[in-house]
């Protein structure tokens, strides 16, 4: 399972099929890992931009408005 919006180019090219659920899944908590050892100032602005899972959800998860 992906979100919508990252698999329409697969569907439209009909080499993936989209499943219509009966009861949708509510959006759920979204978590990141990375490698502490690594981290980058991309990574950290990254961290720092997405903050919390309902921003994450909502920039990450969900298809643009």
């Amino acid at each position: 399972m992906v979100p919508s919006h990252f698999a329409r180019p697969w569907v439209d090219r009909g080499v993936w099929t989209a499943l219509a659920l009966e009861n949708p899944f509510p959006d759920a908590a979204c978590c990141l890992t990375w490698q502490q050892s690594d981290a980058s100032p991309a990574l950290n602005w990254m961290l720092d931009y997405l903050g919390d899972s309902d921003t994450l959800n909502r920039e990450w998860l969900r298809a643009p408005e």
